[in-house]
């Protein structure tokens, strides 16, 4: 029995190839743009996420040397490896991803894998006879052909990825334009900002010492921010004196029940400031802790943020 002839295939498909590569360096700039914009996302994401788990083992691990129970820090550990093994992966496949639009994965893999296609096909063709040698090489002749096939179509499908994303000029002007008033409109949004101008962090105290943790509020930019609060995530080990008043996260939080001061700051204006003390006492243990603290408002919250405190004698 004779098998199809998978020489004009390999032709036929080597040069739309050429033409596609011709077609994806039009768009290989956006490509690494778009690239670098994702690789940036997820590290973002990452950094975020690790900050918070790190914050969550620190407070179990001041746990394990007052009980002596590792269990729930091995866990903290299995959960952070894996968390950092999936951020990997997905930076690993954005670079794969854009990369493929490039000289070497675009033209040279997919263009191999026909010239190779076609030199198997007239093999075949020669010895088509003698079985089953002929079985074997046709049959490695199509598996090559169909490798090719998927190299181009993969740089196809990202080509119209980035196609939809990549306006045209015009657009390009326009968004440009509506950038522009965006900038305009964030001086005039309001935007939080916390200092702490008695202390430096990370800050070294000593075991069972006094903190006297003072705080200003101000708007950086807009006119005013209304029914403006800190919060203060306190991580156990540290003794409320003022104000004692607390409530506990849900155990869903990021670090489940710890407890939450709230100071209520009322309208905060432009140009002033609204300050505050919280007052506590170190851990008698030493390590390393991590009080969170965020500010909310009607108009705008900031992120979730943490000072280090290292308690040592």
């Amino acid at each position: 029995m004779t098998l199809p002839d998978l020489s004009i295939w390999a032709i036929t498909l080597a040069s739309i190839d050429i033409a596609v590569f011709t077609f994806a360096a039009t768009f290989l700039s956006d490509a690494i743009e778009e690239s670098r914009k994702k690789q940036g996302e997820a590290e973002k994401r990452k950094a975020v996420d690790f900050e918070l788990k790190v914050t969550d083992l620190q407070n179990k691990v001041n746990e394990l040397k007052s009980s002596g129970d590792s269990d729930g820090v091995e866990d903290k550990l299995k959960e952070i490896k894996k968390a950092r093994r999936k951020h990997d992966k997905e930076i690993k496949r954005i670079r794969a991803k854009y990369n493929s639009l490039r000289f070497g994965p675009c033209i040279v893999l997919p263009g191999s894998a026909f010239v190779l296609s076609y030199i198997c096909s007239e093999i075949y063709k020669s010895i088509q006879m003698i079985f089953p040698w002929s079985t074997i090489i046709w049959t490695a002749s199509f598996v090559i052909l169909i490798y090719g096939a998927y190299r181009v179509l993969r740089s196809l499908n990202l080509v119209q990825d980035i196609n939809l994303v990549v306006d045209s000029p015009k657009e390009r002007m326009k968004q440009a334009f509506q950038e522009a008033l965006s900038a305009h409109d964030q001086e005039s949004q309001e935007t939080i900002n916390v200092t702490f101008p008695k202390q430096t962090f990370p800050a070294k105290i000593a075991p069972g010492s006094e903190i006297k943790l003072y705080f200003r509020v101000n708007v950086l930019s807009g006119k005013a921010v209304h029914a403006c609060e800190n919060w203060f995530f306190i991580p156990d080990g540290f003794d409320l004196v003022q104000p004692k008043e607390f409530f506990k996260q849900a155990d869903d939080f990021v670090v489940p029940n710890i407890r939450t001061v709230r100071f209520d700051l009322g309208t905060v204006i432009k140009g002033t400031y609204t300050s505050g003390t919280l007052t506590c006492i170190a851990p008698k243990i030493e390590g390393t802790y991590y009080i969170l603290y965020r500010v909310k408002s009607e108009e705008v919250s900031s992120e979730r943020l943490s000072l280090e405190y290292t308690v040592k004698q």
